[in-house]
């Protein structure tokens, strides 16, 4: 009767993906007859309902009660509503509970929790919802190893740190919730804490040292919030930590720890958006592992050590938009994993290295709004995974090389306000995929090559403020433009 009720219940206005079973429903499940989607039985008995992603909709019934044996409910990915039923509490021998990505709305999650509920639940997935409440008894779960609350607008403070006991949680995610006050240092009692996110919140305060005590951290993301204060040295604790994200506070100021050097197990460090300041540490050199590195938007001042070379393992490298000097050195040939690399909006001087060619997956490459001058190298028409090219606003002299109709990948080409010489390319006909091409304010001359008409993909072209003479090409008609300007030439 109770599978009977939860399947009438739950598609009152939709057909279930899967339904195996279910139509035909009496009184009771036949274990011995395994024809029933998303029933697993354990000795003649349900052991799991698991129906996740089957277009469910509509309420869960009281009458679930009755399924007493059940210890593993998987119901995420539906379009559940309506309350939970405080029956469900009364399945004291779940294990697992995962209602995530569904469509409650405006309602409290109930106290099912006590003394006499869910004391042995180990699972508990309740994300992506519009749940308005949360029982404190949730932070007392004595077998909880993994917990995510994640994006939920409780709007409330998080419970005091003496009413977080979970001393089997290895994982929580509770970012998105609107939580606000401090970030709880309750979860030290968690020793065998792994992952931790409390990003995109109204955490207040600086970056609690006591949890720099779960030194079995592997992740960490405290993101998007409104945190003061430096990073701490003590930081260095967390030697097998491999995500960081500090990024986008309040007022997170002051350097890089020089002490961040001793945490080789680090594969992504995000700390974007704030307010340090100083110069980047050399001792980073000894991230070996690091992969992905966002500094973009902060004051970070002085040159990129060389000694950066060392990190080859890196796919994503952004400091767009400090205050960064000097030359790019520390660019070898080494970095052959690198597909995006974001420098724009420094003041970064001298050549553009030729060591760019050799790291053939590059897709972005902003180096824009900088002071680099000299040529640019035939060898970044190795670059044929390249989609995103920006080069604005340097001091680049000398011929647009014809390898750059190599980079057959490419979508948005810009080279505005340099100091390019010569005539374009006519190797430049070959980037059919190219959207944008902006060569505007350079010291381009001749006339326009016919072949910008096979680049049948262009949607802006912008050859303002050159040198330009002849007649405009007929074939620019041709093309499906929305943008586009030839003005400050000598056009005939």
């Amino acid at each position: 009767y109770a599978l009977k009720t939860f399947y009438y219940s739950t598609s009152v206005s939709s057909n279930w993906t899967t339904s195996t079973g279910w139509n035909g429903i009496v009184d009771q499940l036949a274990c011995d007859e395994p024809l029933w989607s998303g029933i697993k039985c354990v000795n003649s008995s349900a052991g799991e309902l698991n129906l996740a992603d089957n277009n469910l909709q509509g309420t869960i019934p009281s009458e679930i009660r009755a399924l007493s044996t059940l210890r593993t409910i998987k119901l995420g990915k539906n379009s559940l509503s309506g309350t939970i039923p405080l029956a469900l509490g009364e399945l004291t021998e779940l294990v697992t509970l995962e209602l995530s990505d569904n469509a409650y709305k405006a309602t409290p999650f109930p106290d099912i929790f006590g003394a006499n509920g869910l004391q042995l639940l180990e699972r508990l997935d309740i994300s992506i919802q519009e749940f308005d409440g949360i029982p404190d008894s949730i932070f007392q779960l004595p077998n909880l190893g993994y917990l995510d609350i994640s994006y939920n607008p409780f709007q409330k403070a998080f419970p005091a740190s003496d009413d977080i006991n979970l001393p089997s949680l290895t994982s929580f995610f509770g970012s998105g919730n609107a939580f606000s006050g401090t970030i709880p240092t309750g979860f030290t009692r968690s020793l065998s804490l792994v992952e931790f996110s409390v990003e995109y919140n109204e955490f207040v305060g600086t970056i609690p040292t006591e949890l720099f005590a779960l030194t079995e951290l592997e992740f960490l993301s405290m993101g998007y919030n409104y945190l003061t204060g430096t990073i701490p040295t003590e930081i260095a604790k967390l030697t097998v930590l491999q995500e960081l994200y500090i990024d986008t506070n309040e007022d997170i100021h002051g350097p890089i720890p020089s002490e961040i050097g001793l945490m080789t197990d680090m594969l992504v460090l995000l700390v974007y958006n704030n307010f340090l300041t100083g110069t980047l540490p050399t001792e980073m050199q000894n991230l070996v592992e690091l992969e992905t590195f966002a500094l973009a938007f902060n004051d970070i001042t002085g040159s990129i050590p060389n000694e950066f070379s060392s990190l080859v393992n890196l796919v994503e490298f952004d400091v767009a938009a400090n205050l960064l000097s000097g030359p790019l050195n520390f660019l070898t040939g080494s970095f052959v994993n690198l597909k995006d690399l974001r420098a724009n909006d420094n003041s970064f001087t001298g050549r553009f290295p030729s060591e760019i060619g050799m790291m053939k997956g590059l897709q972005r490459l902003e180096i824009d709004d900088s002071e680099l001058s000299g040529t640019l190298p035939s060898e970044l028409g190795e670059l044929r995974a390249l989609t995103d090219l920006d080069l604005n606003h340097n001091k680049l002299t000398g011929p647009i090389p014809s390898e750059l109709g190599s980079m057959i990948e490419l979508i948005n080409l810009y080279l505005h306000e340099n100091l390019f010489l010569g005539t374009i390319p006519s190797a430049i006909g070959n980037l059919k995929k190219l959207e944008y091409l902006d060569l505007s304010s350079n010291s381009l001359s001749g006339s326009v090559t016919t072949e910008i008409g096979k680049m049948v993909a262009l949607k802006e072209i912008y050859l303002n403020y050159n040198l330009f003479t002849g007649p405009i090409p007929s074939v620019i008609g041709s093309l499906n433009l929305i943008g586009i300007s030839v003005a400050e030439n000598i056009f005939t």
